[in-house]
């Protein structure tokens, strides 16, 4: 046991006999090779994740951009009085699906981070239409209140007099 541990550092370390070194040689050599075709390995499979991330990327940064037009949108037809609850409950999940599509970018699931990014944007692209569809509603709803009120102020004191 310990003449074979001693053979293998001579090897290891260039001290060998005459008799044995072609077998060093050889081992050196295919110790070599191999490293060498490890780290091919590994760079190859570093640029083929590249494309996956800057696609990956690029998503997620596309379903922000649909998330700050939708939550715009949102907060006018608020602001207008219209009834947008079901539409922040949309544009929550949104939000829930573009979390979970970062958290997979950071872990390396470039796949699934694309996928998520992509059903977010949608969400935030559906919440668009609906969201200026009661901005408008409200607006007439408002005009109308208004003139309503406008033209009870005008009646009103002239049936008093």
């Amino acid at each position: 046991m310990g003449k074979r541990y001693e053979s293998f550092a001579r090897i290891l370390c260039g001290r060998y006999h005459r008799s044995e070194r072609g077998r060093g040689f050889w081992l050196k050599l295919s110790l070599i090779y191999y490293l060498s075709l490890g780290i091919i390995f590994c760079s190859v499979l570093c640029t083929m994740a590249k494309p996956l991330q800057a696609d990956s990327e690029a998503s997620i940064d596309e379903a922000k951009a649909a998330s700050r037009d939708a939550f715009s949108a949102l907060s006018k037809a608020d602001k207008a009085g219209a009834n947008v609850t079901a539409l922040i409950v949309q544009f929550n999940n949104g939000l829930d699906l573009l979390e979970k599509a970062t958290i997979q970018l950071r872990l390396g699931a470039y796949d699934e981070a694309l996928e998520l990014a992509k059903e977010a944007a949608s969400i935030f692209r559906d919440i668009l239409p609906s969201a200026e569809t009661a901005y408008k509603e409200a607006n007439a709803r408002g005009r109308l209140s208004r003139d309503i009120t406008y033209g009870l102020v005008l009646i009103i004191p002239s049936a008093i007099t």
